[in-house]
């Protein structure tokens, strides 16, 4: 009997659930808006009225190129690390269960973190 697609998404989920991805979802969405926020006062001018969209747009740009693909490299890691230690991926591949269904729950729960983040992200600036 195979396993289903659900029942590796619950224990993927399980598994990463103890490790410490959740705090540091909130890091780098904090950094961005603090340094955005800090930086506010050079976009109060006369001239210039729209500071509150150029401090996004700028925050944005650093978040989305540099801190949230090193954020998701840094949760692959610590994934990649939980499965390695004590022989997890062998035990979770001599299970009845496809290569190619526990690497989608694995992209899922990844994608899943990444939904999480941007949320994150988007709710510190509003």
């Amino acid at each position: 009997m195979k396993m289903r697609f659900f029942e590796l998404l619950k224990i993927e989920f399980t598994k990463v659930k103890r490790s410490k991805i959740v705090p540091l979802i909130f890091i780098a969405p904090l950094i961005v808006v603090g340094s955005g926020v800090a930086s506010l006062h050079r976009y109060f001018t006369p001239e210039y009225t729209h500071a509150w969209s150029a401090m996004f747009i700028q925050s944005a740009l650093v978040y989305s190129y540099y801190l949230l693909p090193l954020s998701m490299i840094v949760i692959c890691v610590m994934i990649a690390g939980r499965e390695t230690s004590n022989n997890g991926i062998l035990k979770m591949l001599a299970l009845p269960v496809s290569r190619y269904a526990i690497s989608a729950a694995k992209f899922c729960v990844l994608l899943f973190y990444l939904l999480m983040e941007m949320v994150v992200f988007f709710a510190v600036f509003v």
